[in-house]
């Protein structure tokens, strides 16, 4: 691993700590689940990725709090070059740590003072790059990771709704790669910060509801309690999915070689799921091929800019 870059850190407290939400198009309850985090933290640095005036207009008129400040996009740049966005300005304006969230996340009451006593539990805090908490799909009912007997675990990656990031640790670690444009950014972050020994740690308290594409649960020959679970996502996510994941495994079998194992397996259970239960078959096969393709030529160049809001 390569020789840890660590920064000064002046603690987790709320005079410190921004939030920065990632928006495309966000929908008519966007401000309801903006005000469960507003009072948890000290400013809201909203991103926006819409490209439409309307949204724009919605998004300044619907909220006139001084605490919070917007960046307009003048197009889609996607979610890797929008989290740098957000966590380079938080640096601009002194904090040392920023609270990300997708519109759709609907964040605990509870969560940022969780996070805080997490925090302050943990040895060797200026090793600590990420905390993040578990998250229950609100289509599916699903709880991400299973209840353990620990209040928190080290893990290898997170989602990046809901992390708090460490800024000293960003500044070491890097920016967000840009070029992924959607899936896997936070996962490729997340394991480039382990290669740098910094520690990523997960609440297992489920503090968010975190919808991952749009859940529907199947039952398999009718039977109630014998169920599956489809994400579908919108045809072009296939490809950044295919492309961004096979790219991550060229990178790091090696060095993460458990967690990439496992991305890989539920790469493959996802696709094969789409072939059972999903629509639009045909258009999410020629994605996959198009990522596949994409991903062996080492080509980041191709981008779809298209993706409907809440994919």
């Amino acid at each position: 691993m390569e020789q840890t870059l660590i920064a000064a850190n002046e603690g987790l407290k709320k005079n410190n700590v921004c939030a920065a939400i990632i928006c495309y198009y966000p929908d008519q309850h966007f401000f309801n689940r903006l005000n469960l985090i507003r009072e948890q933290v000290d400013c809201i640095i909203i991103v926006d990725n819409s490209v439409n005036a309307f949204v724009k207009f919605f998004l300044q008129t619907t909220s006139s709090n001084n605490k919070i400040t917007y960046i307009f996009n003048e197009k889609n740049f996607g979610i890797g070059i929008a989290l740098n966005q957000g966590c380079n300005y938080a640096r601009k304006l002194g904090y040392q740590w920023v609270l990300v969230l997708d519109q759709d996340t609907t964040v605990s009451r509870r969560m940022v003072e969780t996070y805080f006593k997490i925090y302050e539990s943990l040895d060797n805090k200026e090793t600590v790059a990420i905390i993040s908490s578990n998250f229950k799909d609100p289509y599916s009912g699903k709880v991400e990771f299973r209840q353990q007997k620990y209040r928190w675990i080290e893990t290898e990656a997170v989602i990046s709704a809901g992390s708090l990031i460490s800024l000293p640790a960003y500044n070491n670690i890097g920016h967000f790669k840009e070029d992924f444009f959607i899936d896997s950014v936070d996962f490729e972050y997340c394991l480039r910060a382990r290669q740098k020994r910094y520690r990523i740690i997960l609440v297992m308290e489920p503090l968010m509801l975190q919808p991952i594409g749009k859940s529907i649960i199947h039952s398999i020959f009718g039977i109630r309690w014998l169920t599956l679970i489809t994400k579908n996502h919108a045809p072009l996510r296939y490809y950044y999915m295919t492309r961004n994941n096979l790219m991550l495994s060229k990178e790091y079998m090696v060095k993460e070689s458990k967690w990439i194992t496992i991305a890989v397996i539920c790469l493959l259970k996802a696709l094969f799921l789409m072939l059972c239960f999903e629509k639009e078959k045909l258009l999410k096969i020629k994605y996959i091929f198009l990522g596949i393709y994409d991903a062996i030529v080492m080509d980041m160049k191709r981008k779809f800019l298209s993706a409907p809001p809440g994919t």
